[in-house]
């Protein structure tokens, strides 16, 4: 495996391979992965997203870079999509797309959407330097090489 393929999906899962950009949307149609451990992982970040809003809410001194992921919908088209700026009425949010659609025309990067908590499919945010959340991609993960799955991590600071 070359060196350039492993920086290539990390960068598919995480967008400049930095911790303070977005999150870029990979196109999970070109990756073979248990679609049953998906819907898991997805039930799991809707589960949990009371969590991620309290600590959006009450951010620790070494907190950073938080994101939710929804699926987003344009017509008769669909996509899970990064937010970033989430902000909450009530039950409703709203955040700023933050990666770019790979088929719908009319959703733009920067674009706010709103959204329900039955839309989010995960979240994520950096606590001093090691993400949180991500459930998706550590499923993306299971199919990958070693060479990618340690990629990945270390672009995550997971262990």
């Amino acid at each position: 495996m070359q060196c350039s393929r492993v920086v290539l999906i990390a960068c598919l899962l995480f967008a400049g391979c930095q911790e303070s950009d977005p999150p870029q949307e990979h196109d999970t149609a070109q990756y073979e992965y248990d679609q049953t451990k998906m819907a898991v992982a997805e039930k799991k970040g809707r589960e949990t997203f009371p969590q991620f809003l309290e600590r959006l809410k009450n951010p620790q001194p070494k907190d950073s870079s938080f994101y939710a992921k929804v699926e987003v919908r344009d017509g008769d088209q669909s996509e899970h999509m990064w937010l970033a700026d989430i902000k909450q009425d009530g039950t409703s949010f709203q955040g700023r797309i933050d990666n770019d659609s790979a088929a719908m025309t009319h959703i733009q990067r920067g674009q706010i959407y709103p959204f329900t908590i039955e839309d989010v499919s995960d979240w994520m945010y950096f606590d001093d330097g090691v993400a949180q959340g991500n459930y998706t991609t550590r499923v993306l993960m299971e199919s990958q090489s070693p060479e990618e799955v340690s990629a990945i991590k270390k672009q995550f600071g997971w262990k």
